[in-house]
């Protein structure tokens, strides 16, 4: 049922923007807040201890988050006409693991 209400929701938005403007700003943060407090929250020790038994597959992800993902962010500021701001900012997001759609998302198809 998640993927509907998301995509009536981008129907919605791109349909009838001004049903959607409200939510900026201040909204949004209090609803990323709810959201990951909420998946933390389904978080267990067991968790933890999976991630302290692979330290290769952490490390590893941690590596490709901070190498793959700002070098895509340079390559698409440079094949794009952006101005330089643009370019940092592409790169910089690249920095930032994007975790909070994903992991709600996997949560809720029951995935591991």
């Amino acid at each position: 049922a998640f993927p509907l209400w998301v995509l009536l929701g981008a129907v919605v938005g791109m349909t009838a923007p001004s049903l959607v403007t409200w939510f900026k700003g201040t909204a949004i943060t209090l609803a990323l807040s709810v959201t990951m407090l909420g998946m933390g929250l389904t978080l267990e020790i067991d968790d933890f201890l999976d991630a302290v038994k692979k330290p290769k597959q952490v490390a590893l992800g941690v590596a490709l988050q901070y190498t793959i993902m700002p070098t895509l962010g340079l390559i698409i500021g440079k094949l794009y006409p952006v101005s330089r701001p643009v370019a940092v900012g592409l790169i910089l997001v690249g920095c930032c693991p994007g975790g909070t759609a994903s992991n709600l998302v996997t949560y809720l198809g029951k995935a591991k």
